[in-house]
């Protein structure tokens, strides 16, 4: 089966007269009507009752026309989607993405965008929550990566990616490491290294008063990596994201508090995407389906 044959039949049922479908179609009429006997050859019955007038569709036409025209049009969308990925040769385009995204799904993510888009040079914008909100909101960012923390993002249209449960990040040697559970309140008095930046510190915050565990902060930090190092060295323990755990640290569960946060792609919706906006949008939708933070 040929796509052009597709048309031909296409063009036939809107006319049910092969001159007019032959010349809406641009060729002629023996080369229209010979390439429709062997389509319905190959699908093993008529697709038109020529002895009607005026012609009609046969049974198994009728049957089948839907899913022609499902098939131009997906042949149609096709070439739109590769004329327009053509065009994209040069162009710039800026990702905002959460600067608290794991190391390894953000070199997952990186790579397939410049394996599936090469037409595109990617300028990443790692920044806090607050400040890629902002930028969104101005137009100076039209997609960025983010997760789903309290605020304002009424505006945003936000399609989850993937989950990513917190742990409570330790030093190799901590005397918390005897114990076979770990809950919040066994936090209190404990040193700790405050992450200033995470999204999830109201929260932590609102949990640990709740129990009663009142945590000695000896750093707060918004560098992600001066924190694990600072954890690493013993300084204090933090509940983090689990992709920070590195093989030097260990890392338990909280048993009374199940935290975790969804890392969502969001655009302001009610402002329409640019091509190259668009492309990059599909691309991180795909890559993202059959990915699982770890």
């Amino acid at each position: 089966m040929e796509l052009q044959q597709v048309r031909y039949f296409l063009a036939t049922c809107e006319t049910l007269n092969f001159t007019r479908a032959a010349e809406s179609c641009n060729v002629t009429q023996p080369a229209l009507t010979k390439a429709l006997k062997l389509l319905e050859y190959e699908l093993g019955g008529e697709l038109f009752n020529r002895q009607s007038r005026p012609m009609k569709l046969t049974d198994l036409g009728y049957h089948l026309m839907g899913k022609f025209r499902a098939l131009h049009e997906l042949k149609s969308d096709i070439t739109a989607q590769a004329r327009l990925f053509n065009n994209l040769d040069h162009t710039i385009h800026a990702l905002g993405i959460i600067s608290t995204i794991g190391r390894q799904a953000f070199l997952q993510l990186v790579e397939s965008l410049q394996r599936k888009a090469p037409g595109i040079e990617i300028s990443l914008c790692m920044h806090s929550q607050d400040i890629l909100k902002t930028q969104l909101r101005e137009g100076a960012l039209e997609l960025a990566i983010i997760i789903n923390a309290h605020g304002d993002i009424d505006r945003f249209s936000l399609t989850p990616l993937f989950n990513e449960d917190y742990v409570l990040a330790l030093p190799k040697n901590h005397d918390l490491l005897q114990q076979d559970r770990i809950c919040v309140n066994d936090l209190n008095g404990v040193n700790y290294v405050y992450r200033t930046h995470c999204e999830q510190n109201d929260q932590i915050d609102k949990n640990l008063h709740a129990a009663g565990a009142a945590v000695k902060i000896r750093l707060s930090t918004n560098q992600d990596a001066i924190a694990m190092h600072m954890i690493k060295s013993g300084l204090g323990v933090s509940i983090v994201p689990k992709s920070l755990i590195t093989h030097d640290l260990e890392a338990r569960t909280l048993h009374d508090l199940p935290l975790t946060r969804t890392f969502n792609l969001a655009y302001l919706t009610d402002r329409d995407l640019s091509a190259s906006a668009q492309c990059l949008h599909d691309i991180i939708i795909q890559h993202t389906k059959a990915f699982h933070a770890p």
